[in-house]
């Protein structure tokens, strides 16, 4: 067995997501369940100011690898580009990338962990994916423009880097991209890419570009000509992306459906393992979906996001984020007590990221807190544009107190051991 396959079954732990975008007419929903080591907190909060994050790194947890490499890099490009637009970003504790995001602009994209064949290597010293995802967000007001971009800095600068919590895995990158109007699958392997526009699709941990792209830096089938078949067999993405892409056929676009899809596992009575949407750590497979987010869309790029703040979004609950589109609302939001910085997201997410593992293994007594709670939150954010042009952050701030206190609720209830 080799290094790489081994790493994703020992307690270093897996990178393994699922990212899906779903249209019915000119309605477009977006989502994606960050599956990394279980161990791993990840923040959700607003970027407003892409450098200030480098700037002050005490706030990430130090990683020598990442920093004596990657991070370096990462410094240089940052000099290049004026980074524009604020994003609501959900990212790993360890470095200034993130997993998934939205900006100002309604840009909203996730990325996923490609294996590629030994004929294309993965550099140490080049741009991590979760770095080159957060670079787009701040970058591009379109979701073409977000793939042009991500192409010209694979291009100039390269991928790769160690884009693990522990122990180290070295992987190429896809992306799916939307702005609520058009939607994107951009893959890659090194310097080589492919997209296409699509309509509901999803991604996972394997390439699925073959000779339908729109543009590539080649010809032929993309996912022949890259794709290490023995890689991507155990990381099952390919069976997670057939599952996603079945439900999408069958599903609403609606903010409900797509919570049902994130939270769901594929098995009823298995939760653990790569074969899940929703997955749980389980003794053999150290991986866990440490979050989970949805964007919704009202047909003209203005946006509302909600994140799990915590792992196992089967058994967290939904924190709204309006996603602000104008100074006025950019102004509300820094007057908010939402967390507009990391070292704010982390005070923010602590019940949750605390909670929710307990929950998700007592599924009697948190059922009736989730649903009481989910319906309270549903009735003031489903309905979220009237909300937004009033004032969005006062709603998400009571939805906030709610889920606060049902978190509470459950800790009372286990007799508050945890």
């Amino acid at each position: 067995m080799t290094a790489g396959i081994q790493f994703l079954y020992t307690d270093k732990g897996g990178l393994m997501c699922d990212t899906i975008c779903v249209k019915r007419d000119t309605h477009i929903l977006f989502a994606k369940n960050s599956d990394r080591h279980p161990k791993e907190p990840q923040y959700v909060w607003y970027a407003l100011d892409a450098i200030s994050d480098y700037m002050s790194p005490d706030a990430i947890e130090y990683q020598q690898q990442y920093r004596s490499n990657n991070w370096l890099a990462l410094g240089q490009v940052l000099q290049e580009f004026d980074h524009p637009y604020p994003a609501l970003i959900s990212t790993p504790s360890w470095l200034w990338g993130a997993e998934m995001g939205v900006n100002t602009q309604g840009v909203a994209i996730g990325n996923e962990a490609v294996f590629t064949k030994r004929s294309t290597p993965y550099r140490k010293d080049g741009l991590l994916g979760m770095d080159i995802l957060r670079l787009a967000l701040h970058n591009s007001h379109s979701a073409l423009v977000a793939v042009e971009f991500i192409i010209r800095l694979i291009d100039t600068y390269g991928q790769g880097g160690n884009g693990a919590y522990r122990g180290s895995l070295y992987y190429h990158n896809s992306f799916l991209i939307t702005d609520g109007r058009r939607s994107y699958i951009l893959e890659t392997a090194g310097t080589h890419w492919a997209y296409r526009q699509i309509e509901s699709s999803s991604i996972s941990n394997i390439l699925t570009i073959r000779e339908d792209q729109d543009e590539s830096s080649q010809k032929g089938d993309f996912s022949a000509s890259h794709q290490d078949k023995l890689y991507t067999f155990f990381s099952k993405g390919a069976k997670r992306v057939a599952h996603t892409r079945r439900e999408l056929m069958k599903m609403d676009a609606s903010v409900t459906s797509l919570r049902s899809l994130c939270r769901s596992h594929i098995s009823g009575s298995q939760h653990t393992g790569m074969n899940s949407v929703c997955i749980h750590s389980g003794p053999l497979i150290k991986s866990a979906t440490t979050s989970s987010i949805i964007v919704d869309y009202d047909g003209a790029g203005h946006c509302y996001a909600w994140a799990t703040n915590a792992p196992y979004p089967c058994s967290a609950l939904y924190q709204p984020f309006p996603i602000p589109s104008n100074e006025r609302q950019l102004t509300q939001l820094r007057n908010s007590t939402l967390p507009t910085s990391r070292k704010e997201a982390v005070i923010f997410s602590e019940k949750a990221r605390r909670t929710s593992p307990a929950m998700a293994t007592d599924t009697g007594g948190s059922s009736a807190i989730l649903k009481r709670t989910e319906a309270v939150v549903d009735e003031l954010t489903l309905d979220w544009k009237d909300a937004l042009n009033k004032n969005g952050y006062k709603t998400a701030e009571i939805c906030y107190t709610e889920i606060q206190q049902a978190y509470h609720e459950y800790m009372q209830y286990r007799g508050g051991r945890l």
